[in-house]
């Protein structure tokens, strides 16, 4: 007969699937109530539009990500770079970074005017930058702040890699192109997909960088329509589609 976990554990399994639960609960209630016309008004064609935004931040920011993180965890793991432990530390310190903070420093260096950049190219004539706001910058800030999160899963996953297959593929004839993309992606590709959805989980429930770079995804949307305009309906409405 098998053993009956303890009645502690189940409480407190239980316990904390009610607090998950609770506002979801929260979130069907209020949609369930709203009227017909508040709900013609969260279909509209700006959802849509915020939908597609949000989405094209959770698959963009992993793959520009990914462009970072997999040649520094080479660069790492696979040459002689001294202190390598000390690289690493330094390349995953933007997690340390609040996304506010992030944002705001991102803007005050890029900003189309009086930004540091703008200020110290004015003398060659340039008086403004290319703007910053909006998609491109919410890409690149939510990029430089998740990468370290697919770095440390991609780390782990080289480090779990006999490097004698790649001298094995090597001896076969194999480049060291042909031996990446044949032999290290396949097998690192668990690695990338944690960290992926990690970085995209990230994206999505960013509302800092979002706010800052004036970009409509759901989290900024949602703020706005509970602030300013008093509507819990359509806020939960949209809190349930995100």
């Amino acid at each position: 007969m098998k053993n009956q976990p303890p009645l502690l554990l189940i409480g407190t399994a239980t316990a904390i699937a009610i607090a998950v639960l609770m506002p979801l609960t929260y979130l069907v209630m209020r949609t369930a109530s709203i009227s017909g016309e508040q709900l013609l008004m969260v279909f509209r064609p700006r959802t849509l539009q915020v939908l597609l935004n949000s989405a094209g931040i959770a698959i963009a920011t992993p793959l520009f990500s990914a462009a970072i993180a997999v040649p520094l965890a080479f660069l790492i793991w696979r040459t002689d770079l001294p202190r390598r432990r000390f690289w690493l530390i330094a390349t995953t310190l933007p997690l340390a970074i609040p996304d506010y903070i992030g944002g705001f420093a991102l803007i005050a260096a890029f900003a189309p005017k009086g930004s540091w950049l703008q200020q110290l190219l004015e003398p060659l004539g340039v008086q403004e930058l290319p703007e910053i706001y909006g998609w491109s910058g919410t890409i690149l800030a939510l990029t430089l702040l998740t990468y370290p999160y697919l770095l440390l899963s991609v780390s782990a996953g080289l480090q779990a890699i006999d490097p004698a297959m790649e001298e094995a593929a090597r001896s076969l004839g194999y480049g060291q192109w042909e031996t990446f993309w044949h032999f290290i992606i396949p097998q690192l590709r668990p690695s990338l997909v944690a960290g992926g959805l990690i970085v995209a989980m990230y994206a999505l429930q960013d509302f800092g960088v979002t706010t800052l770079m004036r970009f409509d995804a759901f989290t900024r949307v949602i703020f706005v329509q509970y602030r300013y305009t008093f509507d819990r309906h359509q806020a939960a409405a949209l809190a349930l589609m995100l």
